[in-house]
């Protein structure tokens, strides 16, 4: 799949636990992306990941953002 689309950016998505717990973010994140790509055609993939020294879960992505589908708007999903 990640060769028939052209890429745009490589992001890393992380979480403060002081914010959210690491369940509501993982929910939080996956519904932020699915509504970016239903509603503006995004595209992503993705895999989860935990940093060594810390443990905490993260999610790297790739992703593939339509022309002119970016913008403030998209800055957070909490």
């Amino acid at each position: 799949k990640a060769n028939n689309v052209k890429f745009d950016y490589f992001a890393t998505f992380t979480y403060d636990d002081k914010k959210m717990t690491e369940a509501k973010f993982e929910h939080n994140l996956l519904i932020y992306l699915r509504r970016l790509a239903v509603r503006h055609g995004w595209k992503y993939m993705g895999v989860w990941e935990r940093g060594n020294a810390t443990n905490r879960l993260h999610f790297h992505a790739i992703v593939k953002i339509p022309e002119g589908t970016s913008g403030k708007k998209y800055d957070h999903f909490y």
